[in-house]
């Protein structure tokens, strides 16, 4: 997905709007593919790195888990 794509699906899946600063993280650790997406958000969420549609700190290099 482009990146207007995947700030679609991150809204879509945290039911709130998404800010560039996000997006713009969430493609980049995902490749705009969007099953790491999904994945991403849900660990960053679990983290508390999103809260809200927004970064709420910075996120580290992706996890082997979501690479493998």
């Amino acid at each position: 997905l482009d990146e207007a794509e995947v700030g679609e699906l991150a809204a879509i899946v945290l039911g709130a709007a998404v800010d560039d600063r996000l997006v713009d993280a969430l493609h980049d650790h995902s490749g705009g593919m969007p099953a790491l997406i999904r994945l991403t958000l849900a660990a960053w969420t679990a983290d508390g790195i999103v809260t809200g549609g927004r970064l709420s700190a910075e996120p580290g290099p992706p996890a082997a888990s979501l690479a493998a």
